[in-house]
């Protein structure tokens, strides 16, 4: 019998009571099971989504389904049901979301569409190089995020062994839709669409030590008008350089946004008009009820020094003004301030911190720390 099937309902609403003194406040967290990669972000209507890798049915990986919340804040998210359960074809990996601004797909414009991965079966018999099982497909909703209807063909089917992790958004300068994929090893896809039904390569790129995950987006150049792309990778790796709506240009040598391992599979969110990202931290379980948790919120920027330019993660001002009320009347476990030259977050053993110009971020486990 698996960990699975042998954990009753019961079971596991026990697990999540006594969860309790174990759960973070302002790090999201599953009422039950396994969280990894974030996925369809976007914002609409004053409403942030979340969904995001779960298993909802054990405390390890597996049995991949989209989980849900939603917030008004970015702290604070209220867990709703899944909303992608695996089907005949597959488990639902990781994926994006945009609303439909342009009333494509005879769609209304304020339907929201989602781009997942499909993880097909396998036959395993035969070698995984052998069998390319990743699909693209889309999904959409008219209820606000609630409900997520899949729909058509195959966006694009495999094109290599582990094709995945689509992240969408369109591009004005061109008015056409921009879709970056892993493709396998280090090498990563950019693809264009003006109907987001039809996606076609436009450049195929090789990274160093770039792996899943990607992400692709400009971002302002602090005290000056200048702004740059920026093609993100799973670890941290982050590349500066250009991007015409076709090709990707890297300018600056690879550099990674975090000093620590814990967290990983960032993905910003759409619809902001800013550069906000979270990412999935690997925490291991807690209290018989989680694996895992979701970082804060960071708000993307550069900054120039020494004619380099290096990635500045700030925390929203409006989390920052949340963090700094609730924390005054916290217990011991919550606290946010500045101290010596770093802005620090401590939640229930979680540990945020960057220098106060937003870099150098530092995100630690206390409790798991050797």
């Amino acid at each position: 019998m698996t960990m699975e099937s042998s954990l009753s309902m019961e079971k596991k609403e026990a697990m999540t009571e006594n969860a309790a003194s174990f759960r973070p406040r302002w790090h999201f967290t599953p009422r039950f099971g396994w969280i990894n990669d974030p996925n369809g972000l976007v914002c609409h209507d004053g409403r942030y989504e979340l969904y995001f890798q779960h298993n909802p049915k054990a405390l390890v990986w597996g049995n991949m389904t989209w989980g849900h919340a939603i917030s008004g804040d970015l702290v604070h998210f209220h867990e709703l049901e899944p909303s992608l359960f695996p089907d005949e074809e597959g488990t639902m990996f990781s994926g994006c979301g945009i609303v439909n601004e342009h009333g494509l797909l005879n769609l209304p414009k304020d339907a929201l569409i989602y781009f997942y991965t499909v993880a097909t079966h396998r036959d395993e018999t035969k070698p995984e190089s052998d069998q390319p099982w990743f699909k693209i497909r889309l999904a959409y909703s008219l209820d606000g995020g609630k409900t997520l209807i899949k729909a058509f063909d195959p966006v694009l089917e495999s094109l290599a062994v582990s094709n995945r992790d689509p992240k969408v958004f369109y591009h004005e300068e061109t008015k056409a839709y921009v879709m970056v994929l892993w493709l396998e090893n280090h090498d990563f896809g950019i693809f264009r669409s003006e109907n987001l039904l039809h996606f076609e390569l436009s450049d195929r790129i090789t990274l160093e030590k770039g792996f899943e995950c990607p992400d692709l987006f400009r971002l302002e150049v602090e005290g000056t008008d200048e702004k740059k792309w920026v093609f993100w990778a799973a670890d941290g790796s982050y590349y500066v350089g250009s991007f015409d709506g076709f090709h990707f240009i890297q300018e600056e040598p690879r550099r990674l946004a975090y000093q620590t391992k814990l967290p990983y599979a960032a993905q910003t969110y759409s619809g902001t008009g800013k550069v906000l990202q979270i990412a999935w931290l690997r925490t291991k379980t807690r209290g018989e009820a989680f694996t895992g948790m979701l970082s804060l919120p960071r708000e993307l920027s550069l900054q120039k020094k020494e004619g380099a330019y290096l990635l500045q993660m700030r925390l929203p001002e409006n989390v920052k003004d949340i963090l700094r009320k609730e924390s005054a009347a916290a217990p011991q476990d919550l606290y946010y301030g500045i101290e010596d030259g770093w802005e620090i977050v401590k939640d229930c053993g979680i540990v945020e911190k960057t220098r106060t110009d937003g870099t150098d971020l530092i995100i630690l486990d206390e409790w798991n720390e050797a």
